[in-house]
């Protein structure tokens, strides 16, 4: 295996590989020495993205074939915790400027954004090729395009229907708005 990927730390003095190994998929080095600072085998599968958070504290991986987003702190390699909610494999990774929010795209038009401190899916969102679009919390209020609400579907038990069932209850772009401000 090799490992094909890296990421700079925002402070310059760390750099971080990443991709697919079997002794070890994802190694940090100090760029000041040159020297290896740690290396680990977090996954049996391919690290397809990595970003070092703002402070330069953690770098979030994930992991193409299992669908996996990890925290993990920089100085030392230690997984902290694992994301719910990834919207798929493959993709993009991203923290919001000021490191509060981590984020991960996908190549099939969805996104995912968790609190950094806690790890908690905030919401997802899904785009159309047509430029529609839906934001929809782990509660289930949402907010959307003129036409975006026909992205979602709502499920009761067995029974899967439109969103236009339960649209008046569920329709809340304040709800979704604190929900992304974390309140």
């Amino acid at each position: 295996g090799y490992l094909s990927n890296f990421t700079i730390s925002p402070d310059g003095n760390n750099v971080v590989f990443f991709g697919a190994s079997s002794e070890a998929n994802i190694r940090n080095y100090d760029l000041k020495s040159g020297r290896p600072l740690w290396k680990a085998n977090h996954t049996k599968d391919n690290i397809s993205s990595a970003v070092i958070s703002p402070d330069g504290e953690l770098i979030v991986t994930a992991v193409s074939n299992e669908n996996t987003i990890e925290v993990h702190q920089v100085g030392t390699g230690k997984r902290l915790y694992s994301l719910e909610g990834n919207p798929g494999s493959g993709g993009h990774l991203t923290f919001s400027q000021d490191g509060t929010r981590i984020i991960a795209g996908n190549y099939n038009g969805t996104m995912a954004i968790w609190d950094t401190a806690s790890g908690k899916l905030l919401a997802s969102t899904i785009m159309s090729r047509s430029g529609e679009w839906a934001t929809i919390t782990p509660e289930g209020f949402f907010v959307a395009s003129e036409n975006g609400a026909n992205l979602l579907h709502v499920t009761r038990g067995m029974e899967t229907v439109g969103i236009d069932q339960v649209y008046d209850a569920l329709y809340r772009p304040d709800l979704v708005k604190e929900a992304l401000a974390g309140d």
